[in-house]
């Protein structure tokens, strides 16, 4: 009977530890993750700081030069690859804000000029009595996290008419320089513990890591849009809450999904079948089957003319890509708009 009642004690005392050892990492992981995560740095004004440096080492610094494969980009007084604007909108003007990843920043053109788009804004200003600016909100190494906090901290500041929002495949992935504890329980407090949402993060990470050994790198893409994936969770309600944010700014989004490969194949297809089903069950306008209309259109070039450069692993596309890529959103926005 003693025997028993001091295991009855140790087990009491052994769950009264643990959960006090619970708590003192969750109220420590709620102290260091409510001042060091993404959201904070992106609405902060002071982007020259050494924390976030560390954090978002990859744009928005003003004025700053970011490395873009043998030259250097220059950022404008806001922190982005473009020229400078009033955030006052001109009259009889029409503001487009682009918002992306490293595809939509341009990595590796070198001239602003030749990003795809600066080259939409020439094309639409071209013999037409309609002023257009189109703004260039992309970032290297953003995901669709980031994305979202440019587009509430930076973008709405400028007052667009339309948001384009250039879709890339590996978008809804959460890597360490931006694995945001805080991710998406603002739009969804399934899991109210930090810690809890830490762990779930670093289990999903592992996973896709395990994944990433048995795939290359373009295969594990479609491995990104699995509904049980944290990130593509993340994904689906981001683009809800820019369904929200639209409405109340009122300006109309537009998104296309830039495919990987310059080829047809079947994954950048199901990829793009995926986006499209959040897109429209969110009443948002997307150019539907742009990866067919890419392949189209770049058919007979070969990976050489439309890489920056292959042969050593730089895959972005260059001028003459994204000039193709400009040309198509532009056809299409002509005829719909």
């Amino acid at each position: 009977m003693v025997k028993l009642k001091k295991l009855k004690v140790n087990i009491i005392t052994s769950l009264v530890s643990l959960l006090l050892i619970f708590l003192v990492l969750e109220i420590g992981f709620r102290i260091y993750f409510n001042y060091n995560y993404n959201e904070k740095h992106f609405a902060d004004g002071n982007l020259d700081n050494d924390l976030h440096s560390q954090l978002i080492d990859r744009s928005i610094r003003p004025y700053g030069k970011l490395y873009n494969y043998n030259s250097y980009a220059e950022l404008n007084s806001y922190g982005f690859r473009d020229y400078e604007y009033n955030k006052t909108k001109p009259n009889n003007t029409i503001r487009i804000a682009v918002i992306g990843d490293s595809t939509t920043f341009g990595f590796g053109i070198k001239n602003t000029s030749d990003t795809y788009p600066k080259v939409l804004e020439t094309l639409l200003n071209n013999n037409s009595n309609q002023k257009y600016e189109v703004m260039n909100f992309g970032m290297s190494g953003a995901n669709i996290l980031d994305i979202y906090w440019i587009l509430k901290y930076k973008v709405l500041k400028y007052n667009p008419d339309i948001v384009m929002y250039g879709y890339f495949e590996n978008d809804p992935e959460f890597l360490k320089n931006n694995l945001d504890v805080n991710y998406c329980s603002i739009f969804n407090e399934n899991i109210n513990s930090f810690l809890l949402r830490y762990i779930d993060i670093k289990i999903d990470n592992l996973k896709t890591k395990i994944m990433s050994n048995f795939y290359n790198t373009h295969d594990m893409y479609g491995k990104l849009v699995d509904t049980k994936y944290y990130g593509w969770e993340c994904f689906d309600s981001i683009i809800n809450e820019i369904t929200k944010v639209s409405a109340n700014n009122k300006f109309k989004v537009f998104i296309f999904t830039l495919p990987s490969l310059d080829y047809r194949n079947d994954i950048d297809l199901f990829i793009e079948k995926e986006v499209y089903e959040i897109i429209n069950k969110n009443n948002l306008e997307i150019y539907p089957n742009f990866a067919t209309s890419f392949w189209n259109k770049t058919k007979g070039y070969s990976r050489n003319e439309l890489r920056i450069d292959p042969d050593n692993g730089e895959l972005h596309y260059n001028e003459m890509a994204t000039r193709f890529i400009a040309e198509i959103i532009y056809s299409y926005f002509k005829e719909n708009n």
